[in-house]
């Protein structure tokens, strides 16, 4: 959080100082500053708006394709057997946000960046942590046979 503060902050000096050295006033400067952080307020907004609508469209449609055999997107992608793996929810998670956000934010051809297919993973509940998969005691202990550098053979 005090990081986001200090870019926020650093991304007003800087407005304001291009507005400055564009010839204007002090004050259009922070009015040129507020107009943008206004501007990229809603579009952070349209963004999070976009990463679910995305992210439910996709669920319903993947869904209802399976017509009612799977109760959620995580326990296809785990079927070896079906078509669907997370390159392909990729692909459709991308072309549903961009359809989403030009239709909010009447922006198109936004692709969605790393974080925001994260979200979108986050709310489909793809990429869960199964317990099994943690690490084991023995996993954290020193690796079998010799150390290195003691006594193997190398």
């Amino acid at each position: 959080m005090k990081n986001m503060k200090l870019i926020m902050e650093n991304f007003n000096k800087t407005v304001k100082n291009e507005a400055w050295n564009w010839g204007g006033s002090q004050e259009d400067a922070e009015e040129f500053a507020k107009q943008q952080m206004a501007k990229s307020g809603k579009s952070r907004e349209a963004t999070e708006q976009a990463i679910k609508a995305a992210a439910e469209a996709v669920r319903e449609e993947i869904l209802s394709s399976y017509r009612g055999q799977y109760e959620n997107v995580q326990d296809i992608i785990d079927n070896e057997s079906e078509p669907l793996d997370l390159g392909e929810l990729k692909t459709l998670l991308n072309r549903a946000f961009g359809d989403a956000h030009a239709q909010i934010a009447g922006t198109p051809g936004i692709e969605a960046h790393e974080q925001d297919m994260l979200k979108m993973f986050d709310v489909l509940d793809v990429l869960e942590d199964d317990e099994e998969d943690a690490l084991m005691p023995s996993d954290q202990e020193d690796p079998p046979g010799y150390m290195p550098g003691q006594g193997g053979n190398y």
